[in-house]
């Protein structure tokens, strides 16, 4: 089994815990206790998420029209300077002109999830 299908069936399995958490949710007296029990679930969703884009192999296609293409360096300097946050939207990365299937996102800098064989990305606003 390769590693992006060990993370997939991870993936899977997390989901199912967090659906049943979900399910179960009328067993907290509150919203936010209901938001503390499932936040353990989605935090082990995300870092495979992260996981899995760091391992996925990269397939391109044409740039599409909208989105805009800046440095992976300029990337991360926006980021920092606090100008993108996840909310605000996503970017792929980009090589030799052309799009990949490889998402980034703003909190993939604090962890350091950053797909260093890329230069380039194209981000899209909400």
């Amino acid at each position: 089994m390769s590693r992006v299908e060990e993370i997939q069936a991870e993936i899977v399995k997390a989901e199912k815990l967090l659906a049943l958490a979900i399910e179960h949710g009328d067993k907290y007296p509150t919203y936010d206790e209901f938001e503390i029990a499932i936040a353990p679930f989605q935090a082990k969703l995300r870092t495979l998420d992260r996981q899995l884009r760091m391992a996925l192999p990269c397939e391109l296609s044409d740039l599409p029209k909208y989105g805009d293409v800046m440095s992976l360096q300029e990337f991360i300097e926006c980021v920092k300077s606090g100008s993108f946050i996840d909310y605000d939207g996503s970017g792929n990365y980009v090589k030799d002109g052309k799009i990949s299937n490889i998402e980034i996102y703003p909190s993939d800098i604090k962890y350091n999830a950053i797909r260093r064989e890329f230069d380039t990305i194209i981000w899209f606003n909400r």
